[in-house]
């Protein structure tokens, strides 16, 4: 079976990226996860390398997760390698709920608050115990 795009079940994600220890080096990385999956499921399926510096070898080549992370998190600080240092903005919630969230890509208490509770509760590991949980916490912090 062939597609003109992408099939109907996986979403991509395009960008340009450039890696503070390759100055002068510039990654064109597309991702690709199932849809409704969380931050954990992107995948790399393209990179395209162009230098306007010295060439690139092998050997200085990014891991793909620094690629992957890179193309994910435009602002540095969320370049991360740990879900704790990821959510740090969320140490107020229990770690089972941050990491839920981090999973789903969701890092900051804004992200956090723009949820409504029907999207937190289609979130694995949440449930009805969980958004009442997170509200709770909310409520601690900002009293």
């Amino acid at each position: 079976m062939s597609f003109t795009g992408n099939p109907p079940d996986i979403e991509t994600r395009e960008r340009i990226v450039q890696l503070p220890d390759h100055p002068g080096v510039e990654y064109s990385v597309t991702l690709v996860r199932p849809i409704g999956h969380g931050v954990q499921a992107w995948m790399l399926a393209e990179v395209t390398v162009r230098s306007t510096g010295n060439p690139i070898t092998t050997e200085d080549f990014p891991a793909v997760e620094q690629l992957v992370q890179a193309a994910l998190y435009e602002h540095p600080a969320r370049m991360t390698q740990t879900p704790a240092d990821s959510t740090q903005d969320l140490d107020w919630l229990p770690d089972r709920y941050r990491r839920a969230l981090y999973l789903r890509g969701v890092l900051t208490t804004e992200e956090v608050l723009a949820l409504s509770d029907q999207q937190l509760l289609d979130i694995d590991g949440i449930g009805k115990h969980g958004v009442e949980a997170i509200k709770a916490a909310f409520q601690r912090l900002v009293s």
